[in-house]
Formats: structure tokens, C-alpha cells, sequence
């Protein structure tokens, strides 16, 4: 894919070209960086895709990374352990392709994106089972099982995940109920009746 052959001066390779050629052939490749190593070598670094989370399309089950491509097809089972996407309603979904929305949805999925990436930075992703995007103003997810934790808007989501992060601190592994993190600068736990 990189297209460097032995014997090509390295000083003459186009590092950005052959990045952005790497990165669109999509696939499962999330980043990619090229260093020289003198005297003679090329060092290409790839990061992998994780598959993340999945949608529901007339009965088969698409696979997302954090960036809202579609990594994979599948059945039920395949899906297992991903995390489920609720709210929004896929246009023709293919492999390789970015998940495409309709025009009014477009916002859900800049949102959806953006919470994904910040529950791989702060390494939670594993513990949640579902996020609901039906409402841009008020994304959910489930945390543990059994804490539903509401984001309120796609803002300051670095300080909401860390405003997240030490509640949830506080919780031990059996509380339920509902983190509210929809004022900026606020974060309530409220626990089940």
C-alpha cells in the first residue's frame, strides 16, 4: 500500500501522500505515521481499528470504529460484546464506508463520534453495553449494566467524561441509577428508587 520499493531513496518518498493513501483505503487502519531511520530505512507504524460498537440494519449488524466506519457485517452473535447503537436509522450501510445518515441526523452522528473517541481516550468503552442517540440534546449510555449516565449536549465533553470519571469513582460496582452530567460544570449521581 505504502508503494516503496527497495532501493528508493527514502528522502524522496511523499510521507503525507502515502499516509493519506493508507488511511483511505479504510479498512481496519485508524492511524498511521512514517519516519525515516537512517541510513536506509522506512518505519511505517499502523494503528488498528477497534471494532467498537454496532447498528442494526434490516437484520444484519454493522460493525463501527470510533470513527463511525463500517468495519464489518454480521449476525447477532458476532456482534457480542460491542456496544449497541440506538436512535438513529442507517442509509444504505456498507463495509469500507463511513455510516451515513439522513441530513437531519448528520448532528447524531458528529455526537455519537465524538463520545466514542472520548470513551477509547478514557479506556471505559468496554463497560458499556448501549448508547442511545435519539436525542442530540440528551445522549445516554449504559454504564456497568446498571448506571445510565446522561450527557446532555455535544459540548465540553472532555470535562463531562471527567466529571464522569470521579463520580463514578465514588460508586461502588452495585450502585444503580443515573449519572446527570447535562449542566456544564455539574454532575449528579441519582440512585434507583
Amino acid at each position: 500500500m505504502a508503494d516503496i520499493q527497495p532501493g528508493d531513496n527514502i528522502f524522496l518518498i511523499k510521507k503525507r501522500a502515502i499516509e493519506s493513501a493508507i488511511l483511505e483505503s479504510r479498512g481496519f487502519v485508524d492511524t498511521v505515521s512514517i519516519d525515516r531511520k537512517l541510513p536506509d530505512t522506512v518505519v511505517i507504524n499502523v494503528r488498528e481499528s477497534k471494532l467498537l460498537a454496532y447498528v442494526e440494519y434490516e437484520g444484519s449488524y454493522y460493525v463501527l470504529n470510533r470513527k463511525c466506519e463500517i468495519l464489518s457485517k454480521g449476525d447477532a452473535a458476532s456482534v457480542a460484546g460491542h456496544i449497541a447503537i440506538t436512535g438513529i436509522q442507517p442509509l444504505a450501510p456498507r463495509v469500507g464506508e463511513q455510516l451515513a445518515l439522513g441530513e437531519a441526523e448528520g448532528a447524531k452522528k458528529d455526537y455519537l463520534a465524538d463520545v466514542m473517541e472520548m470513551m477509547m481516550e478514557k479506556d471505559i468503552y468496554s463497560q458499556v453495553q448501549w448508547i442511545d442517540v435519539s436525542n442530540v440534546s440528551s445522549l445516554k449510555f449504559c454504564y456497568r449494566g446498571n448506571i445510565t449516565v446522561d450527557l446532555g449536549k455535544n459540548e465540553a465533553l472532555g470535562r463531562k467524561f471527567d466529571m464522569l470519571e470521579s463520580i463514578l469513582a465514588d460508586l461502588a460496582e452495585n450502585d444503580k441509577g443515573t449519572i446527570n452530567l447535562v449542566k456544564l460544570g455539574e454532575g449528579h449521581f441519582i440512585p434507583e428508587q
